[in-house]
Parts: C-alpha cells; structure tokens; sequence
C-alpha cells in the first residue's frame, strides 16, 4: 500500500520527534530558591545547574547577608534546620531560607551566639586533631557520646606559632581540608567538594550549632611548638 505524500511528511516527523526525545534524555527539573525576609540573605546551590535530573543529590547552603539577622530554618521542598543541608531531586523544587533578626554576623554557616560562661566550674575537654587518624576519633563521637552536652569548652588543639609571630596551623588536611563523609559527620551531612570550608573546623561549627553554649578555643604550642611563646 502507498501511503500519500502528506501521509509520509507526517510519519517522518512523528519519526524525528521520536528520535529527537530519545536523545534529550530524562527529564531536567528546576529548583526555585527564595529567602524570608527579603535581603537577609541568600541560598547557595553545589553543584549549581539550570537543571537537575531525579535522584541528583544538592548540597544547599543558606548564606547570611545582612549581620541583623541570621539562619533559622528550611521551609518548603527542604524541611529543618541542618545548613547546609541536601536535597535529593524528585520534581520541580521549592526551598525556602528563613532568617531571623540576631545580633551575630553572617558567613555560609551561622553561628549561633554563646551565653556567659558560669564563673566556676568549668567543664573544659581537648580535642587533638591527630586523633581523626590515629584512634579514629571523630567530633561525632564527642556528640554521641553525651560529652558535648557536658562541655562548657573544646580547646582544639593544636596550632602554632610561626617566626613572623601569627598563628598557623599544623595540619591544614584535618583543619580545613578533610571531607567527612555522612557516616563521619556530626550532623549526618556529608562535606561537598566545593564547600569553602571542611575538616574538624567546620565539623565544631556544626558542633555548636548543636550546642549552643559550647565555646571553642584554640590551643597554641604543645611541648613541641612552644619555643616562640
């Protein structure tokens, strides 16, 4: 049987439309951000694209812009108040950054302001930095353990001295560097490549998130590095 040209036209482009959604691929979904109150700040999405495919995991960061307020929580298609925090891809997104007036300042993590520390009886504990690697002792373990609770302050220890009298640090790897996976993590949140800050720094920042009368302190020296003191 002959088909007719205008019959054959139709087919052909039914044919090319078929081929041309075969090489499209799935479907790409947009996320839509938003911030309350408008110019608190902003939300930052890693990685950033036009569009994600379902399943794509996002990393999402509130960053606070105005020093008046600071994060509170997710509302929205992102619930919580984790920062940053994920979001797995399902369909079109919504997110939602809600800021709070605060006297603290900004950054890509709030902080959130410490109480007074009592006048007696402090509870004071060390956390090395070198324990990561050589007891597999995480600052996850100082929170699942009940011990952070407990702290009245972390020193950290350790960094240094240099010759030119500035404070350095002695492992920049497990300072600031090191990627903690979800398991290692103290909120469950694993680190993303191009979060700005890593390691045990932004492990204690999600510490005192948890615990806000938690002071962190750094101690400087140790037997070996005490000689420009």
């Amino acid at each position: 049987m002959r088909l007719s040209t205008s019959t054959a036209i139709i087919v052909g482009l039914a044919a090319l439309l078929l081929f041309a959604s075969a090489l499209a691929g799935p479907p790409l979904y947009t996320i839509t951000t938003q911030v309350t109150p408008g110019g608190a700040g902003t939300i930052q999405l890693d990685p950033l694209k036009d569009g994600y495919q379902k399943n794509n995991i996002v990393t999402v960061t509130a960053v606070v812009a105005d020093a008046d307020y600071s994060f509170s929580h997710w509302d929205g298609d992102l619930a919580g108040t984790a920062n940053p925090a994920t979001l797995r891809v399902n369909g079109p997104a919504t997110i939602t950054a809600v800021f709070v007036e605060s006297s603290g300042g900004g950054g890509t993590v709030v902080v959130p302001r410490t109480p007074a520390l009592p006048e007696h009886g402090l509870v004071v504990g060390y956390f090395a930095q070198w324990t990561i690697y050589r007891r597999g002792y995480l600052l996850k373990h100082v929170e699942e353990s009940g011990a952070a609770a407990d702290l009245d302050v972390i020193n950290y220890a350790f960094a240094a001295i240099d010759e030119n009298l500035h404070c350095v640090s002695l492992d920049t790897f497990a300072d600031y560097g090191k990627r903690f996976d979800a398991g290692e993590s103290v909120d469950g949140v694993a680190d993303t490549v191009a979060q700005p800050l890593k390691g045990n720094f932004n492990q204690l920042i999600k510490l005192k998130n948890m615990y806000a009368h938690l002071r962190v302190l750094l101690s400087l020296g140790g037997w070996t590095q005490s000689h420009r003191f």
